[in-house]
This record gives C-alpha cells, sequence and structure tokens, in this order.
C-alpha cells in the first residue's frame, strides 16, 4: 500500500498491524501509512461514496472485469477480503464497482497480499499516466 501511494488503510478486523509479525513482515510500512480501525465498514463507505469515491470490491468471479479496465484515477475505497471466505456479500452490495483478477482455475483464490498488489500498482500506474 505505501508503495503504491495509499492515502490511508482501514481495517475491519483481522491481525493487528501493530503486532511485531506484522511490522516484520511489511518492514515497517505499516508505521507510515495512517491506519484507521473500524467497527462497521457500511457507514465509512456510504460517506466515501457521498464524497465521489467509488468503492471497488474485489471478487471471485469470471463474469466480472479485470481490474486493469478499471479507472483508477478517480478518488477509490478498495475492499479486500480474506482467502478463501473474501468479501462479506453485505459489502460487495455496497460497492459501485467489482473487479476481478483473472488466474488460473488450479488456485480458487489469491491471499490478500496477493491480490492487493497488482490492483494497487495498477491504480498507480494510471496514475503516472502510463
Amino acid at each position: 500500500a505505501l508503495a503504491a501511494g495509499v492515502e490511508e488503510v482501514w481495517l475491519a478486523g483481522g491481525a493487528d498491524p501493530h503486532q511485531p509479525k506484522v511490522l516484520r513482515a511489511s518492514a515497517g510500512a505499516a508505521l507510515a501509512l495512517p491506519l484507521r480501525r473500524l467497527q462497521n465498514l457500511a457507514p465509512a463507505l456510504a460517506q466515501a461514496a457521498g464524497q465521489g469515491s467509488q468503492v471497488v470490491a474485489t471478487v471471485v468471479a469470471p463474469a466480472v472485469r479485470p481490474y486493469w479496465e478499471l479507472d483508477w484515477g478517480q478518488p477509490t475505497v478498495l475492499l479486500l477480503g480474506n482467502e478463501g471466505a473474501g468479501l462479506d456479500p453485505a459489502l460487495i452490495a455496497l460497492a459501485s464497482e467489482r473487479v476481478t483478477i483473472p488466474h488460473a482455475a488450479a488456485v480458487e483464490s489469491l491471499n490478500v497480499a496477493l491480490a492487493a498488489a497488482p490492483l494497487l500498482l495498477e491504480r498507480w500506474r494510471q496514475r503516472l499516466g502510463g
């Protein structure tokens, strides 16, 4: 996220971003990013959408467009789920856009770090005009 110029990371649950293993794995980048823990994402997503941000849900579905076809140049809230379960259907319903990362059927899903990298770097690439 830091490498792709993300302004803030919202956390709905999961690991403590300041836990020693997380800090080591992020090489300290977790300390350089503004992190916000939210008990309920829905109000924050509604507020962001009301202020002109697109809310993008990542899903595993062949009928959804690939991530590189999205206009990442506008303000964006990117929703990433965990491996296996993915995003909560209630969060997907709040999204204005849905994208997927096409990959071989031999793999059911990608972990969140692996999924975030191409999405965020595509955002960065489009913002640089490439």
